[in-house]
């Protein structure tokens, strides 16, 4: 007698759809895991502005005493792949060189975020105002320069929060609800990007997810460096990246080199 015989479906019907790019899938964690672990690590450090592969200067990130230090700029989303929309970049590890004062226990937080066409402005000297006519910022929102022609006194690496907004122009603090910072050197043009509002702790509320979180906390300085180990998500090569940190009992400043993982979709 013929046996029959019958299709069995399959157990997780998602098990083959990431395949097609579906996340929550078996196949796609899957080859996320390999991308991960699998895929050549890249040394970076800090030089023309933003990281590089190979650089031998290290990104250094200061923490205040219980409050966050300046927010620096570390990627401007050109330079990682080339900034390509269709490949990936994950940090995986952090390689310490150098901290300012040893048993500090110092958080850094690092932020990915994507932005829009940059707006045309100036930045006047003498009034330390940034001007644009129309502006849609308000107090509090957190800004960055992507160009600046002339000025100085503001750098395109770090992350600034709008105080003193008024009809056409606003000035930028290191701090949310900080002193002005004095712009100086020869009147020129800018541009400026808004990541948005921020909360009362500095986090922006739409354009910067949460951080990735890691911890230095040095107990000597005899090595040539320690690995911290980091857990973060992919991001698009396009996207831009940030750090700020925050000690405990002091300010403390944190050289690093960062290694990170690039594949493709």
């Amino acid at each position: 007698m013929p046996i029959k015989t019958q299709q069995i479906p399959k157990i997780d019907t998602q098990a083959t759809a990431g395949l097609a790019g579906t996340p929550g899938s078996l196949a796609y964690m899957a080859a996320e895991i390999d991308n991960h672990f699998m895929s050549p690590q890249q040394l970076y450090g800090f030089t023309a502005n933003t990281m590089a592969r190979k650089a031998l200067t290290p990104i250094v990130v200061t923490g205040g005493n219980g409050v966050f230090g300046t927010e620096l700029i570390l990627h401007n989303g050109s330079v990682i792949e080339a900034g390509s929309a269709t490949k990936y970049f994950d940090c995986n590890q952090m390689y310490v060189v150098a901290v300012g004062t040893v048993n500090l226990v110092t958080i850094l937080e690092f932020f990915t975020f994507d932005t829009g066409t940059p707006k045309a402005a100036a930045a006047v000297a003498a009034t330390n105002k940034i001007t644009d006519g129309t502006n849609t910022v308000a107090d509090n929102d957190k800004v960055f320069f992507a160009t600046i022609a002339s000025n100085t006194g503001i750098d395109v690496n770090t992350v600034y929060y709008v105080v003193n907004r008024a009809a056409g122009d606003f000035e930028v603090s290191l701090t949310r609800g900080g002193a002005a910072v004095d712009i100086t050197g020869a009147d020129g043009a800018v541009t400026y990007t808004s990541l948005g509002a921020s909360d009362a702790n500095g986090y922006a509320t739409t354009l910067q997810p949460l951080a990735t979180e890691a911890m230095v906390s040095a107990a000597t300085l005899n090595s040539d460096s320690f690995v911290t180990p980091m857990q973060m998500e992919r991001h698009t090569c396009n996207k831009r990246m940030s750090c700020r940190a925050i000690a405990a009992g002091g300010t403390n400043a944190i050289s690093f080199f960062l290694g990170l993982h690039t594949y493709p979709s």
